[in-house]
């Protein structure tokens, strides 16, 4: 049976890219067995990333003659089997995730999963006491050339080097808008239980030493001031392996959207929550020692 998918935010450019996916059957890397039958816009008025562009991107998605815009949470929920919850607007996603979490139907949430890790706490508990299972991740943790260097490397990984693009965004404290990308990334390939976090920066570039509690490490280097493209070096005892994340054939969305139709299919989210979890601890780690006067909300 086909699923039926409901899109939350429609002032996100992921949105029209999953919708493209799912519907054009002529798309290299179309996805079968699912189809968004409901979206809701959900503009963020006191956010510029959002009321600048959605009624663009509604416009797109509305050609899709398959989709409904729904004027409420509800309208989207009850026509719907799984939720893609696009918006942009990170500061009401506990807000928000409580009241979709009444339905309890699986819920992918676009990063940032949340903007403190107290909310993620909360947004944990709603999820063990309502049964609803939520997914969260950048689209980097499932770039082909990524996964390709990590299976290769095995168990042999003694660190990570990650450089990109480092603009910011408001509304987004710090890391939380693009530096959060390469965050995801040492997190898909170290994992959880870090035990230090060192930060440094200057007016173009800002670096960031991570240490694991078996000792292995990771460093990003962010660049403020030119919008180029993400990579990173993995270090094991014998080679050090260069990963041109996004120069695959295969877009990072439409990885992600694989993993997420399969989510949708199974309940269980292939991000453990304490992965999830420990993405937002050190994107709050990194804020807290870069920007310690950024609040998040604006």
């Amino acid at each position: 049976m086909e699923i039926k998918i409901g899109i939350i935010g429609l002032d996100s450019s992921h949105a029209l890219e999953f919708t493209k996916i799912l519907h054009d059957q002529n798309h290299p890397f179309h996805i079968k067995g699912a189809k968004v039958t409901a979206a809701l816009p959900f503009p963020a008025p006191d956010l510029p990333l959002s009321y600048t562009r959605i009624d663009t991107f509604t416009k797109e998605i509305t050609k899709c003659k398959e989709i409904q815009i729904k004027s409420s949470i509800h309208e989207v929920m009850v026509d719907s089997d799984a939720i893609l919850l696009t918006s942009v607007d990170a500061k009401n996603r506990l807000k928000v995730f409580k009241e979709l979490s009444l339905y309890r139907k699986p819920i992918f949430i676009d990063k940032p999963l949340a903007l403190s890790v107290e909310e993620v706490d909360a947004m944990i508990r709603v999820c063990e006491e309502s049964g609803t299972p939520f997914m969260s991740a950048s689209a980097l943790r499932y770039d082909t050339e990524l996964t390709k260097a990590v299976k290769q490397c095995g168990t042999e990984i003694q660190g990570i080097y990650v450089y990109g693009p480092l603009p910011f965004e408001e509304g987004f404290p710090g890391y939380y808008w693009y530096g959060i990308h390469m965050v995801e990334v040492l997190i898909t390939v170290l994992g959880v239980n870090i035990k230090k976090v060192i930060c440094e920066k200057n007016d173009h570039f800002e670096w960031v030493v991570v240490e694991w509690d078996d000792g292995r490490t990771a460093a990003i280097r962010g660049d403020r001031t030119n919008f180029s493209q993400f990579g990173a070096l993995i270090h094991t005892k014998q080679e050090t392996i260069p990963v041109n994340i996004g120069e695959g054939v295969k877009p990072f969305y439409a990885s992600l959207l694989e993993e997420i139709i399969q989510f949708f299919q199974t309940r269980k989210s292939p991000v453990s929550i304490e992965e999830m979890k420990a993405v937002i601890q050190l994107v709050d780690a990194i804020n807290g020692s870069l920007y310690p006067n950024e609040k998040s909300n604006y």
